[in-house]
């Protein structure tokens, strides 16, 4: 007998769909040497792309700042609507440059990404994930009006920054920004968001 399964189709406005890569590392200190935060997008209002806001820290303050992307309308987009982040970690109005953004190596179990632009050379890596946590708010329409309707968290329990050739910094340290989110204790503040998607309710 053929079973009829009826899925259920969400009203509103489409914003995003895409994957969400952010790698975030701290040294001995409590200060952040680095941040990653880089949107694949499969499609959105301004198309596909890739957009990758970051910011690797020294002793006197950013060594490089600013925003990646290989379609500037999208970038754009992406500031419009998170404005880089919450508390604005890459500044109010970072800098824009045209840049070459590309899938790394996925031997090894880690995934990676490759930034490059002139004189700018990153490789960022992920590896060692804990089990993928499935988040979906679609009974909450209070909430994923601010957040996403759904996504695939895989949280990294090892990260690193390599900027032309030189590691940076740090490793991933417990964010405890997640627990209001999905419950729990602290979780990896290197983290990829899969499949994550953004609608606007009715």
């Amino acid at each position: 007998m053929a079973i009829h399964a009826q899925s259920r189709v969400f009203g509103g406005e489409f914003r995003w769909v895409g994957e969400h890569w952010v790698c975030a590392l701290k040294g001995e200190g409590e200060a952040e040497t680095a941040r990653v935060s880089l949107y694949d997008t499969h499609a959105s209002p301004a198309g596909e792309g890739v957009v990758a806001y970051v910011s690797i820290r020294g002793g006197g303050g950013p060594t490089l700042a600013g925003v990646f992307t290989d379609n500037r309308a999208l970038a754009a987009w992406v500031h419009g609507a998170w404005g880089g982040g919450r508390g604005a970690p890459f500044g109010r109005s970072p800098p824009v440059a045209d840049a070459r953004l590309a899938r790394g190596d996925r031997s090894g179990g880690g995934r990676s990404w490759t930034i490059r632009a002139p004189n700018v050379d990153l490789q960022v890596t992920w590896r060692r994930f804990d089990p993928p946590v499935v988040s979906y708010r679609g009974d909450r329409p209070e909430v994923y009006a601010r957040r996403s309707l759904f996504n695939v968290l895989l949280f990294a329990r090892e990260a690193d920054i390599r900027s032309n050739g030189e590691r940076v910094d740090g490793a991933p340290y417990a964010d405890d920004r997640w627990r209001p989110v999905i419950g729990g204790g602290d979780r990896s503040s290197c983290v990829v968001a899969l499949a994550e998607t953004f609608i606007t309710p009715e």
